[in-house]
């Protein structure tokens, strides 16, 4: 289900929110493990948290712009069963990245709370 879900948001938005996600995990676990330089990480994740839930919006908005586009053509009305699930593909990449986003920033909590290296 889950990967039908990535195929219907588009691979062009789904893929980097993937990486990034998958690339915070990494992250977080690599600093739990090693404690290097964990003001540096979690910096890291803030960016990275930040650029991923605005990459989810902007694939809702050219999702959005790109069915605008393809029932502008259409003479009468669209059914509201082709509308809505258009709408509701939009809103995968949003709902991804906003997921990532949020498992990224209890990340950076988990680490701000945590002692530092002695």
């Amino acid at each position: 289900m889950l990967f039908k879900l990535f195929e219907q948001g588009g691979p062009i938005t789904m893929t980097p929110i993937l990486i990034i996600f998958i690339l915070t995990v990494l992250l977080f676990v690599k600093e739990l493990i090693q404690k290097n330089n964990r003001q540096k990480t979690i910096t890291l994740l803030k960016s990275l948290s930040a650029f991923v839930l605005i990459w989810g919006l902007c694939g809702q908005v050219i999702g959005l712009i790109e069915g605008f586009d393809s029932m502008e053509g259409i003479e009468g009305s669209v059914a509201p069963s082709i509308l809505y699930g258009g709408l509701k593909f939009t809103f995968l990449p949003t709902l991804f990245g906003m997921v990532t986003y949020l498992f990224t920033r209890v990340y950076i909590i988990v680490l701000q709370w945590m002692p530092a290296k002695v």
